[in-house]
């Protein structure tokens, strides 16, 4: 009786913790995001100066990194979910994750 309320416990942690990185994550990607924006409207801007190639080059690169970023806050969205769904909390989640690296695109 007491394991299943340690393993409770632990997995109530281990969910917490994967919650604000999530959340962590969330918010830079809102921060990135707004930087694209940004960049957008000046690149709107600048579309009539010489240097738009760069411009585009620029926006390209922070859309590639913004979309990467995107990809690993997916999977770890669904780390979490199977996470959840496991009867098992016995074994930390950064045990397990050893077991199965995110690959970074």
């Amino acid at each position: 009786m007491i394991a299943k309320f340690d393993a409770f416990f632990k997995k109530r942690m281990e969910t917490e913790k994967l919650l604000q990185g999530l959340e962590q994550r969330k918010a830079e990607l809102g921060h990135e995001l707004d930087g694209l924006k940004q960049k957008a409207i000046a690149f709107n801007l600048a579309s009539g100066k010489t240097d738009v190639k760069k411009h585009v080059a620029e926006l390209d690169r922070s859309y590639k990194e913004y979309e990467r970023k995107k990809g690993l806050f997916a999977q770890e969205l669904e780390r979490l979910r199977a996470f959840i769904g496991r009867d098992d909390a016995s074994e930390p989640l950064a045990e397990r994750a050893k077991e199965k690296p995110v690959a970074a695109k």
